[in-house]
């Protein structure tokens, strides 16, 4: 009897530890579930648009299709070791309105996000620096703050009526914005509805000007300009040699005063 009851509570001690080791392997396997993110995730909805499809939590090394309303598939990606992927999609033309696009991976593992077709209408999309755009929407949140940026600083605050849209609003280019320049649109949250197109700003011609445009050796010139790139160091030579350097200004202008060489000769010098 005595073995008897050595042995009995030995085999519960077993039977418990057994289902324990089960249960931490299985929690050790657990897999966090499947995500898709777009960048935008808003597009001109009757405009062809390129967007990247960033996604996590899927099968390792498996296909995923992705496809938007379950419409067929408009791209694909093979998940990393990870899980996974990152695939540039192009979004066909939609109807204007919320949309769900989704991946879809080889044994069934499936995330969705929204997308969202807008309506869009720039007067122009070539402006020059210190001209205005005006801007126009619809598909945005209704009653919702929107905010547009321009080369990432924030330019204007408005918010959408009713309907999602607004009308006719006007920003102006920076100095300081210059070549191929980023225009997003943000309204809302959870998710924000984000929109991205590029706007082509031409570079404005630098100008200099000094004052006075005679003098005598040791004289003190100032030399003012604009156009330059704003932050950018403006170096300042006469005959060749330098003469002081300035930083432009955020609207592209600069100053520097200095005294003219006694060493010159009488003469006209650049």
């Amino acid at each position: 009897m005595r073995v008897l009851r050595f042995l009995i509570p030995l085999l519960f001690l077993i039977g418990f530890a057994i289902p324990a080791a089960g249960v931490a392997a299985g929690a050790a396997h657990a897999a966090a579930a499947p995500s898709i993110t777009l960048d935008p995730n808003a597009v001109q909805f009757d405009v062809a648009t390129t967007v990247t499809a960033t996604g996590a939590g899927f099968t390792p090394q498996s296909g995923v299709q992705i496809r938007i309303d379950k419409q067929p598939a408009i791209g694909g990606a093979t998940a990393g070791a990870g899980g996974a992927f990152s695939s540039k999609l192009t979004v066909p033309v939609l109807t204007l309105g919320r949309h769900a696009i989704s991946a879809t991976d080889s044994i069934g593992l499936t995330a969705s996000q929204p997308l969202y077709a807008v309506n869009v209408i720039l007067s122009t999309k070539t402006p020059r620096q210190g001209e205005s755009i005006v801007i126009s929407g619809a598909g945005f949140y209704p009653s919702q703050q929107l905010v547009i940026y321009l080369a990432n600083q924030a330019v204007r605050t408005l918010t959408t009526d009713a309907s999602g849209s607004f009308q006719n609003q006007s920003i102006v280019v920076p100095a300081s914005a210059a070549g191929q320049v980023t225009l997003r649109l943000v309204s809302g949250a959870n998710p924000a509805i984000e929109y991205d197109t590029i706007l082509t700003i031409p570079m404005q011609a630098a100008t200099l000007s000094i004052s006075p445009a005679s003098t005598v050796s040791g004289g003190l010139v100032a030399v003012t300009g604009s156009g330059f790139t704003a932050g950018e160091r403006v170096d300042v030579t006469l005959n060749n040699a330098a003469a002081g350097a300035a930083t432009a200004t955020a609207a592209g202008q600069m100053s520097l005063a200095f005294s003219v060489p006694r060493t010159l000769a009488p003469g006209t010098y650049t």
